[in-house]
């Protein structure tokens, strides 16, 4: 059961990824032209604030990809018995215990 969260959630986890760096790559856009265009430095510092959370949030759904990915591969690697035989190519056969 906690292999099929894994794999449920591994797809997910892919997307928001995905979207944090866009919107990451999106903000780091905004600030330079906002520099080019002379804005207030106040609102450039609110922007930037913005960019920090999403960095952060960039590192943590990594690092939790990274974290499910190493799981998956944890509980794939499971399925061998001590003796080498790899029980998940035969569904029917159980391992010794």
């Amino acid at each position: 059961m906690f292999e099929d969260i894994l794999r449920f959630a591994q797809p997910a986890l892919i997307w928001i990824l995905g979207a944090t760096l866009f919107v990451f790559v999106a903000t780091q856009v905004i600030i330079s032209v906002m520099k080019r265009s002379n804005v207030e430095s106040k609102t450039i510092g609110y922007v930037k604030w913005v960019r920090n959370i999403l960095l952060l949030l960039l590192i943590i759904a990594f690092v939790w990809q990274l974290g499910v990915a190493l799981s998956i591969n944890a509980v794939d690697r499971s399925v061998i018995d001590r003796d080498g035989i790899d029980f998940s190519r035969y569904p029917t056969a159980t391992p010794f215990k």
